[in-house]
């Protein structure tokens, strides 16, 4: 499900975070993707994200695409 050289997919959002309920605060929604042993690479950028609060999952996975467009470090392949 993760893209090498674009990194984790929104949809790895929906994956670890079914059955969570939102509205959320962020540090919410990262303590919930570590309990769903999300990867640490889903995590960060979650935990990077600048809202304090998402209304739905679908603000969050668009926060998460907007900062994935926007963000100037390289792409690194998690797998060779």
């Amino acid at each position: 499900m993760q893209r090498l050289e674009e990194g984790p997919l929104s949809a790895d959002l929906t994956q670890y975070l079914q059955g969570f309920s939102f509205p959320a605060l962020r540090h919410d929604v990262v303590h919930a993707l570590r309990k769903a042993k999300a990867p640490d690479v889903v995590v960060n950028r979650v935990h990077g994200l600048a809202p304090p609060e998402f209304a739905s999952l679908d603000d969050l996975v668009k926060t998460y695409q907007e900062a994935r467009e926007f963000d100037p470090s390289p792409q690194v392949p998690l797998h060779e």
